[in-house]
């Protein structure tokens, strides 16, 4: 067994699912929730590679949300 013998092609994700700068973050969550996808990257309007949002992105966007919540006292 030999990993040399292997690309990327055969093991990467197709086809790829993306979202522009202005996709909502509810809508940008549900996408990586519902396809179990670690990250998915970010195009501009020419569909160009501009930025990648990942799962840690999410979880910041979280617990930013919830320090917030617990400072108005609604958590």
């Amino acid at each position: 067994f030999r990993l040399t013998k292997f690309s990327v092609k055969e093991i990467m994700s197709a086809p790829v699912r993306s979202v522009s700068e202005e996709t909502p973050i509810r809508e940008c969550a549900h996408l990586l929730s519902e396809k179990k996808y670690g990250c998915t990257p970010v195009v501009d309007p020419d569909n160009r590679v501009i930025g990648i949002i990942t799962e840690t992105d999410m979880l910041r966007v979280l617990a930013n949300l919830l320090d917030r919540l617990e400072q108005e006292g609604r958590l």
